[in-house]
């Protein structure tokens, strides 16, 4: 347990700056994966947009880590 504010205030700002970090290079290599695909479509990249995070996040997932989520729901059921 912390002892301090000030103790629980820079561990949350260290844990932050790592995180940070982390943070924007899985978004670099969301990016990259959609332009790479624009590129294949011979469309020009417009950018990262919101709306494109779980499309590339699910493709991430399924090409680097071999996760299916559609597979992994049936041993997490809302039940």
């Amino acid at each position: 347990m912390a002892k301090t504010p000030e103790a629980v205030l820079e561990f949350e700002h260290d844990l932050l700056d790592k995180l940070q970090s982390l943070a924007d290079k899985e978004m670099e290599e969301l990016e990259i994966l959609k332009k790479a695909d624009k590129e294949a479509a011979g469309e020009v990249h417009d950018g990262f947009n919101d709306w494109d995070f779980s499309y590339y996040d699910n493709a991430i997932k399924q090409n680097k880590y071999s996760i299916d989520m559609e597979e992994l729901k049936q041993y997490f059921s809302l039940n």
